[in-house]
């Protein structure tokens, strides 16, 4: 254990000494897709061992990276919209916590500061946190025609995240968009169908 300890520790300092490196891993087969019950014309997706979720459509998916120190993090995002009243996204990536050394408030504070780095994305607030809610929840502007916002009108975004540890720690982000000024409905409906394993 000691000598596995000892040689993730000789990698990270020597992949950081020879420039920035990517890391990170995600499940690599597609998603499980099924027409879901309601609200009508929504996807209910799953993950296996990640999560389940209902979306407003059809999922896309797609692969990203997010900066973290001198590295890049890969991620795998799903995202749908109804593309009326809310824009949806699911982020999420797993790093091994013994070859890294990195904790979970670490990779929370890169995939939040990832998000806030969004063209057009500003801080509003932090929402108060539940007993068994998830570990990050804040709520955010977004100007118009910003890569979270394909409108002419601003909108706002929620975003949760959740995390769990062991000898991996895997995170997991949902955000949800709707114009401001109209009924949040739809994100709610997002929120409170997704669920991640407990």
């Amino acid at each position: 254990m000691h000598r596995l300890l000892l040689g993730g520790l000789a990698a990270l300092f020597l992949s950081t000494a020879c420039g920035p490196t990517t890391f990170g891993d995600y499940p690599r087969g597609a998603v499980a897709v099924s027409p879901a019950e309601s609200p009508s014309g929504w996807t209910h997706v799953e993950e296996p061992g990640w999560f389940s979720a209902l979306l407003p459509g059809a999922p896309k998916t797609t692969f990203e990276t997010i900066g973290l120190q001198d590295s890049h993090l890969q991620v795998k995002a799903l995202s749908a919209t109804d593309g009326q009243q809310v824009w949806t996204w699911i982020r999420y990536f797993e790093v091994s916590s013994v070859t890294t050394m990195l904790d979970t408030d670490t990779l929370m504070r890169a995939g939040r500061d990832d998000v806030l780095a969004i063209g057009g994305v500003r801080f509003l607030r932090d929402e108060p946190r539940r007993a068994g809610g998830p570990t990050l929840d804040f709520v955010c502007t977004v100007a118009p025609r910003s890569p979270l916002d394909p409108s002419d009108s601003p909108m706002v975004a929620r975003v949760r995240a959740y995390g769990r540890t062991g000898s991996s720690a895997r995170i997991t982000f949902a955000i949800a968009v709707w114009p401001e000024g109209t009924s949040d409905e739809a994100a709610r409906a997002f929120f409170a169908a997704f669920r991640v394993p407990g």
